[in-house]
């Protein structure tokens, strides 16, 4: 019996194709800002709410990225060349970085989530070195255990792998306080 995969999941792994053509990553500036706030779904026969958390997360670090390297130099949803697309990325003359934004609960699930489609991103069907930096977006701040894990696969693997903390919600909290 197959384990069930989360909603959304399964497509992703099973529509993997070995044959699928890689092309070449270019960088394309620019975002086109997605709904954020809730959605009303009907996954089964009750509605359900859904927050567009990886929405929210998407648009605000495009515009903390831009403040720090400038809009010619930020994209969402770059093609990767091999028919998926890079939540984030930073490229200038002389650096790369592609962010991956999981929504999960913790780090460690974020980490788990994104490091597949990060590597895949820098490395599927290419012998360059295009990525940098490869960084796992998520909302905790990091953990000493996911630092640790990280600093190891970097050492052993030579991974350029990072995580960030970009908790939106955190934010907008700590503001209504002030």
């Amino acid at each position: 019996m197959k384990p069930a995969l989360p909603r959304g999941d399964e497509e992703f792994f099973s529509d993997a194709d070995d044959d699928t053509p890689a092309g070449d990553f270019v960088f394309k500036a620019g975002h086109n800002p997605k709904k954020t706030g809730s959605v009303t779904s009907k996954p089964s026969k009750e509605l359900t709410t859904m927050d567009l958390l990886h929405n929210e997360m998407q648009n605000a670090l495009f515009d903390k990225l831009v403040k720090e390297h400038g809009a010619d130099f930020v994209g969402t949803e770059n093609s990767t060349g091999a028919s998926t697309s890079i939540d984030v990325v930073v490229q200038t003359a002389e650096y790369c970085y592609f962010y991956e934004i999981q929504t999960a609960v913790s780090v460690k699930a974020c980490i788990r989530q994104a490091l597949p489609q990060l590597l895949e991103y820098a490395y599927w069907g290419t012998k360059k070195d295009i990525a940098d930096k490869l960084i796992v977006v998520g909302q905790k701040k990091i953990t000493k255990q996911a630092q640790a894990y990280l600093e190891f696969l970097r050492d052993t693997f030579k991974l350029p792998l990072h995580y960030e903390d970009h908790s939106v919600r955190r934010k907008k909290a700590a503001n209504k306080k002030r």
